[in-house]
């Protein structure tokens, strides 16, 4: 064969083969990578650490291995880990790269690391202990579940767990959500709903951007699958602003009858709680959290979400429809019939963007 024939084919040849090579290196990385994948979701049973559960398992890499943290017996894709209990931390972040966790403020003040002093609270106790676990066990990036008000509040729960990870030197990313739609389908908001036809809090007439616990969920999933995307952000999420007033307007339309909001001394609702045997934790929690925003406007709503996932976030009047038959009691009489029908409910502020 003609050597300015020849020599041309083995380049190309070569060239081939050099092209097969890396191609098949590239997959071998990228398997690696998505063997590598371990991810751990605290508070899996909970509205939002269930949304995390279900996004990553939908929308992992297939080899990722995607585990529920348990307290109980672990069953299948689960690990036993409690908070309360130190000894449980490192069997169940052996191996984890990545962690979605929440930081429920009601920990005994003695749980986690002892000998800290009479006066060390649950961040010194329990969760600056268990991120510190956390690093040494090799978690790559830590997903946190915040609060809106953790940017402009560094004193409180969320802000110091924000600033101990910040100090940890691992990645994060903090998901900062509004009041919980789901707030609405749990006791005593239920009840009020559902039975007595009327929201009595000791919000006044202070308004409050509201968020689903779902999106919430798949908006923590998604920085837990591109850490390199979401790593140091402080994501709020809010779909909407709107006082209680507007909420029922939009109950009353939904259910057919008349749901009405009457606000209340704190004394009151605080007293209410007692008589249904909630704890003076969530008692507190409760006041705090209906009777902040009547002093504090909410932050403006942002497009964090949106951003990350390229949809809006689900909205309230979608979500009081869908959970109609929740608050439905039998027998209930139906909205007094008036001219028009029911009044029309104000329009739900989408915030100062």
């Amino acid at each position: 064969m003609d050597s300015q024939v020849f020599r041309p084919m083995m380049t190309a040849l070569r060239f081939e083969a050099s092209d097969v090579r890396l191609q098949e290196q590239q997959q071998q990385q990228q398997q690696q990578q998505q063997q590598q994948h371990v991810f751990l979701v605290l508070g899996a049973s909970s509205d939002v650490g269930g949304a995390v559960l279900a996004a990553l398992r939908r929308d992992a890499p297939p080899a990722a291995i995607v585990l529920a943290a348990t307290r109980g017996s672990p069953g299948p894709c689960e690990r036993v880990l409690d908070l309360e209990w130190p000894e449980s931390w490192g069997p169940a972040l052996r191996g984890v790269t990545g962690l979605f966790m929440l930081c429920p403020p009601h920990l005994a003040a003695n749980a986690g690391v002892q000998g800290l002093g009479p006066f060390a609270g649950p961040v010194e106790r329990v969760y600056a202990p268990f991120i510190a676990s956390a690093a040494a066990a090799g978690v790559r990036h830590v997903a946190l579940l915040s609060v809106q008000t953790a940017g402009r509040r560094p004193r409180g729960l969320h802000a110091r767990v924000e600033a101990a990870l910040r100090a940890s030197g691992l990645a994060w990313t903090a998901v900062r959500p509004a009041w919980y739609f789901q707030n609405l389908l749990r006791p005593p908001l239920l009840d009020m709903i559902r039975d007595a036809h009327a929201v009595e809090l000791p919000a006044g007439r202070a308004e409050l951007n509201w968020a689903d616990a779902r999106d919430a969920g798949e908006l923590a999933a998604h920085a837990m699958l591109h850490p390199s995307k979401s790593a140091g952000a402080a994501w709020d999420i809010a779909s909407e602003r709107a006082g209680y007033g507007c909420v029922c307007e939009l109950l009353s339309r939904a259910l057919g009858r008349q749901v009405v909001y009457r606000p209340v001394g704190p004394l009151r609702f605080a007293l209410r709680l007692r008589a249904a045997r909630r704890s003076t934790a969530h008692v507190l929690i409760s006041l705090a959290a209906h009777w902040l925003p009547r002093v504090s406007r909410p932050p403006p709503l942002s497009a964090d979400f949106e951003k990350a996932l390229r949809r809006r976030p689900r909205g309230l009047q979608a979500f009081v429809e869908e959970h109609a038959a929740e608050w439905a009691r039998p027998g209930a009489p139906p909205l007094e019939a008036s001219v028009g029908g029911p009044p029309s409910p104000p329009p739900v502020s989408r915030g100062d963007n």
